[in-house]
């Protein structure tokens, strides 16, 4: 009986995160013996299946190396292929003595027999682990959310490391970070193939990014690294494919669809807690971060305002106060848990977003959420889901923004208050996702001529409020600001921000559109706004700031009016002298500006 012959190439130790050798694997007299070939090669440049080197993967370090490699494979084929068909006593010794007999000892072979292991060399994953601390400690200041994100996307790269057996200063270069950018590509498209999620563009760029940030921000110019002699690079150019509007993964709920979640039944104890939590969200607005802060009565406070009840906190992410609306709504489902929470834990909002998910998509399920759902992925590939399936917790932001937009005919100026966000380009930009839809602007249009009423809640333009005029007639925030500056020495003569202030303090076009100030809360900048016109010589700035007080029909804030009689006294201390020093008499009355 013919035994079945052949010729295959194994790794030793596939897992090795090193170098690991190649031997031959032959199969002959019913048995298989395995030939050492003198090859090494890292694990992941090499396909198993295609019995080859996968020179996509390889660095171009390595490639002259792994073409040797290659070579010397294809030698021993052809070798073992000229041993089948000539020699007639076929057995492992004389394939053996065949095979040192005619292979020739190859350049790569020599390296690898001679090569030892490098100690004491610097690590790239090592470095980076280094300038993430210092990046965080003396460039950039962030919440600890905010770091354990990035910390996340630096682990792509050190994972990345371990599976191709490198970890060299020479990989935080241009050439080394492509390389690890076109490793982010490949396994993203290895696993579309196998119809898993792969990562999309976005992220890949985010991943790397962020080791270039580290690189230009601490590595190239920090004096702790200089030995290494890194150079600063280039951030990503890779093309992101942005879904917007309606092909978006994430969507507002419907109020038939808040119905249904609401009175859905054959719920568990712990869905029934989640799918609450889950509606809290929904009509208060907050963000999943700042759960806890709904339940935890010492970091919220309570205000009561034309017949409405609201409640306050500060917020995680952005740090601006959150402003909930303690509708019958709202204030019926926080009465839910007056006797605690038994199933959600917030102390880990990750696991707690995971929980929820999961939940919440069960709940989806059994209140017969199965429409089919268009969406596109973030490699724009279009698929189809059923409701229930791709539900998230962060549906029910969108499901807020959404009936703030378009059932109660909010501007997104307005509704940025409820929303916590600094400004409306978050929601006119990510959570709007009927922003290109003509049918919805027309009915957001509609419901605001109309002045559409929620619940006691007029849709009209909101009555500037006392925090408007400080902004709008003194520029508050700024003067603020440029009081710090001053405070700690620091000129601000070519300070843009300085000018701009004093533009808006001598503009007087503003001053009808408001009906009062704070007087005490305007007195605490006059100070600031007496140095500037000083610093300046711009009498007139001063003079228009008292002008707006008296608009107001407030007094002089009372800090000058003992040392000037007239406008001409003013305006002499704040005369230009381009080459005279100041009199005694200037320094004295500055000086006594600031008791």
């Amino acid at each position: 009986m013919e035994t079945k012959e052949s010729l295959n190439f194994n790794l030793r130790e596939p897992r090795k995160k090193g170098v690991t050798p190649l031997y031959a694997v032959v199969k002959m007299e019913g048995k298989q013996y395995k030939i050492s070939t003198g090859l090494k090669i890292l694990p992941y440049y090499w396909n198993e299946k295609k019995q080859s080197v996968c020179f996509d993967r390889v660095s171009r370090k390595d490639i002259e190396n792994t073409i040797l490699i290659q070579k010397a494979l294809n030698q021993y084929r052809f070798v073992y292929l000229k041993y089948k068909t000539y020699i007639c006593d076929k057995n492992i010794d004389s394939l053996k003595s065949y095979f040192y007999k005619h292979i020739v000892m190859t350049e790569i072979q020599e390296k690898t027999k001679s090569s030892k292991a490098v100690v004491n060399k610097p690590k790239a994953t090592n470095l980076l682990i280094k300038a993430f601390d210092i990046y965080y400690n003396e460039v950039s200041e962030a919440k600890e959310g905010s770091k354990r994100q990035k910390r996340g996307l630096l682990n792509h790269f050190i994972k990345y490391c371990e599976v191709i057996g490198k970890d060299e200063v020479s990989m935080l270069s241009q050439t080394g970070l492509n390389d690890f950018q076109n490793y982010l590509l490949n396994q993203s498209k290895e696993k579309q193939q196998k119809g898993k999620k792969g990562a999309g563009n976005e992220q890949i760029k985010a991943k790397y990014n962020f080791c270039a940030t580290l690189i230009n921000n601490v590595l190239a110019v920090h004096s702790d690294f200089a030995k290494y002699k890194i150079s600063k690079v280039e951030y990503s150019k890779l093309k992101v494919v942005k879904i917007e509007g309606e092909d978006k993964k994430k969507r507002p709920l419907m109020q038939n669809e808040l119905d249904a979640i609401t009175n859905v039944q054959g719920l568990t104890e712990e869905e029934k807690e989640y799918r609450d939590l889950f509606l809290l969200e929904c009509y208060g607005s907050y963000r999943i971060s700042d759960t806890e802060k709904m339940f935890d009565k010492s970091k919220q406070k309570h205000i009561s305002m034309n017949g409405m009840d609201f409640l306050t906190f500060e917020t995680q992410k952005e740090g601006i106060t959150a402003v909930i609306w303690l509708d019958d709504k709202v204030k019926n489902l926080i009465s839910r848990f007056d006797n605690g929470l038994k199933y959600a834990d917030f102390k880990d909002q990750h696991k707690y977003m995971v929980k929820m998910n999961k939940n919440l998509q069960i709940i989806a399920k059994k209140a017969g959420l199965n429409k089919t759902e268009t969406y596109k992925d973030s490699h724009g590939v279009r698929h189809e889901a059923p409701t229930h399936k791709i539900i998230t917790s962060h549906w029910a932001r969108y499901t807020f923004i959404y009936n703030g937009l378009f059932v109660w005919g909010l501007t997104s100026s307005q509704l940025k208050t409820f929303t916590a966000h600094a400004d409306s380009t978050m929601i006119d930009e990510v959570y709007n996702v009927y922003a290109k839809s003509a049918e919805k602007l027309v009915e957001q249009a509609a419901k605001a001529l109309q002045g559409a009423k929620f619940e006691g809640v007029s849709s009209e333009p909101a009555k500037p409020t006392e925090s408007e005029a400080h902004e709008e007639l003194f520029s508050y925030s700024s003067i603020k600001q440029i009081k710090g500056l001053l405070d700690t020495n620091i000129s601000v003569i070519n300070l843009p921000m300085a000018k701009q202030a004093i533009n808006v303090i001598k503009d007087v076009s503003k001053l009808d559109n408001f009906k009062e100030i704070d007087f005490e809360k305007i007195k605490e900048i006059s100070p600031v706004i007496f140095e500037l016109s000083y610093l300046f010589y711009d009498s007139q700035l001063y003079l228009i700031y008292q002008y707006k007080l008296k608009h107001f029909g407030l007094p002089s804030d009372g800090y000058w009016d003992s040392f000037f009689n007239s406008e001409d006294d003013i305006a002499y201390i704040f005369q230009r002298k381009d080459e005279e020093e100041k009199t005694d008499s200037e320094i004295q009355a500055y000086e006594n500006s600031h008791r």
